[in-house]
């Protein structure tokens, strides 16, 4: 599993990953999020280029806020939302529709420094 500074590129366009996230604070997100930050809390991004247009899931091991763009403005709406309190490593799993090209993941509000997560094409 890649280990991911936030700032960093996901290779492959998909994939898993092991992300270091910074207090929310310290942390200026690309896009703005749709939920303010939460003292306490950790925050980062990163960026996948999608190779293929469908759609993707996303999954975290905590449970945290997720936003997603494609334009550098605005965010996307998920087309279906998922999760499981007391899950370990599968807390939280959202489907976007995404078109191949430049994505920006954004990761709020997590209760901890590390997040793991997975990109991949839903079947």
């Amino acid at each position: 599993m890649a280990e991911l500074a936030s700032g960093s590129a996901l290779l492959g366009g998909a994939g898993a990953a092991q992300m270091s996230l910074k207090p929310a604070a310290e942390v200026t997100l690309p896009v703005q999020s749709e939920r303010a930050a939460k003292p306490g809390t950790f925050a980062g991004f990163i960026t996948a280029t999608v190779p293929s247009a469908g759609t993707y899931q996303l999954t975290l091991s905590e449970d945290a806020w997720i936003d997603v763009s494609q334009d550098g403005r605005t965010t996307l709406k998920p087309e279906r939302i998922s999760g499981k309190a007391g899950c370990p490593e599968v807390r939280k799993s959202l489907r976007f529709a995404l078109d191949a090209g430049p994505v920006t993941i954004e990761i709020g509000r997590a209760p901890s420094q590390q997040i793991k997560l997975n990109l991949l094409q839903a079947e």
